[in-house]
């Protein structure tokens, strides 16, 4: 369950787009925290991270 989320989206067009999603909460039933984020510059490229602990 994500205790915080963002969200950024510049519209696409043939030579920039931008997509930026970033959140943190707990995972329920384990109390686990996670971040997890996502870049996407183009449909062939996004960078994903997604971290536990």
């Amino acid at each position: 369950m994500a205790s915080r989320y963002e969200e950024y989206n510049k519209p696409r067009s043939e030579e920039d787009y931008l997509l930026v999603i970033e959140s943190e909460g707990t995972i329920p039933g384990t109390n686990q925290r996670f971040e997890y984020k996502v870049i996407s510059r183009t449909k062939a490229r996004q960078d994903v991270e997604l971290r536990i602990w």
